[in-house]
This record gives C-alpha cells, structure tokens and sequence, in this order.
C-alpha cells in the first residue's frame, strides 16, 4: 500500500480524510506544517509516495511549505495541494512550481482518490536517461520537452500528453489511459484529446516525430526517421 503525507491545520478534514482513504492509503496526518517540517528528514520523506498539502494554513500557507520542502529535499515526492479556493492566482501559483495538481477540498471523494493515484502513477513513469527519440528529450528539471537542445513550446497539456506518449514510446496507448492519466480522471471527451494531438501532432512532425491511432483508437508515438 502506498504511504501519503496529509498537512492540514483543520483537523476535522484531516479525520475525514483518513477514514475516506484508508482503505486505499496509507496515511500519515500532520495537523502543523512547522511540526511535519520537524519530524522529517531525507530518509522519512522518501518513504511517502505523495505529500499532500492544504493551501491555507495559518503557520505556514501551502505554498510556502511546497517552497521549504523542494529547498530541504531535492528528491522530494511529488506535491498535491488541497484548497477551498480554486481560484486561476491559486493554479498559476501552484503549477509554477511544478506541483502535480491542485484540487479542491470539495471535489467528490471519488474523484479525489482518481487524482491522487494518478498523480502517483504519473510521478513513478521515469524516462530512462538514455530515451531519445530524434533528439526529443524530457527535462526532469524544468518539466519541460527539448529538441536538440532547444526548448520546445507546448502547452501545460501538450506537455503531459507528449509525457506520456514518450514512456509508452513505440507502443500502442489506450485513448482512455492517456485522458485518464493527463487530466487526473476528470471526465474529457475523445474529442478534446483528438484538438490536442492535432495542435501537438503539428509542433512534433516539424522535428520528423508523429503519433499513429489504429482503428481501436489506441495512440503510438514513433520516430519517423
């Protein structure tokens, strides 16, 4: 089973949450993001899969301690933060450093628990050093795609598509796995996915790579050269 990290200073939440994924977690509650800062060190926070974070606390805001723990650990797991407020500042603020996702508190336990395990799963698809497809690399630093040393120009979504298509190179992926994975189980239809490979398939044939769908609809990311 795999070990989370929940800080929140609402210790009421914290309660519910531990008896709503217990089942699936498991869960370490720290109700003081001073005292979660105190108890850890580099060989405890690599126990945890995912650190979960609420955004709003009065010691230390969510962002700040986000801040900390990349400064302190720089194999730190992956981040989520939890808020009440998931306002356009709050993403743009989150996302800019390089948080998985941030979803708010009132979101159904079901999708919750989706995006927490694709989080999970999403983090543990490490590209091997030695992938490169036509020079197509993926910047573990930056979260970001270069070409030859050039930075290529995508999308947030673009980027997390061509991710994951990169894992899966040379091998054919489930339509539904990748707009499960990607959008951390919000419900998208093929067709937002289908604009998405469009504008990403048009960036990537200029460096000679594209995608082929066979008649299942299933997504394979192959080297044309």
């Amino acid at each position: 089973m795999k070990k989370v990290a929940i800080i929140d200073d609402d210790k009421e939440f914290l309660n519910r949450f531990q008896d709503l994924f217990s089942h699936a977690f498991e869960i370490s509650i720290f109700d003081s993001p001073l005292l979660f800062l105190e108890e850890i060190d580099s060989e405890t926070i690599s126990e945890f899969s995912l650190i979960i974070i609420d955004m709003e606390m009065t010691e230390l805001d969510g962002l700040s301690l986000i801040l900390k723990i990349k400064e302190n650990y720089l194999n730190s797991p992956p981040m989520i933060v939890l808020t009440n407020y998931d306002t356009s500042h709050n993403r743009i603020s989150i996302y800019s450093n390089q948080v998985y996702d941030l979803i708010n508190k009132g979101s159904l336990p079901d999708e919750i628990l989706t995006r927490l395990k694709n989080a999970i799963q999403l983090s543990e698809l490490h590209i091997p050093h030695s992938v490169n497809i036509n020079g197509l690399k993926y910047n573990e630093e930056t979260l970001g795609f270069t070409f030859r040393g050039k930075t290529l120009e995508l999308t947030q979504l673009e980027t997390r598509i061509l991710y994951y298509l990169t894992v899966k190179a040379n091998l054919p992926v489930k339509r539904d796995d990748v707009i499960d994975t990607v959008w951390s189980g919000k419900k998208v239809s093929p067709q937002t996915l289908r604009t998405h490979l469009y504008n990403l398939n048009l960036k990537l044939e200029e460096i000679g790579i594209s995608y082929s769908i066979n008649a299942l609809g299933d997504i394979t990311l192959k080297d044309l050269n």
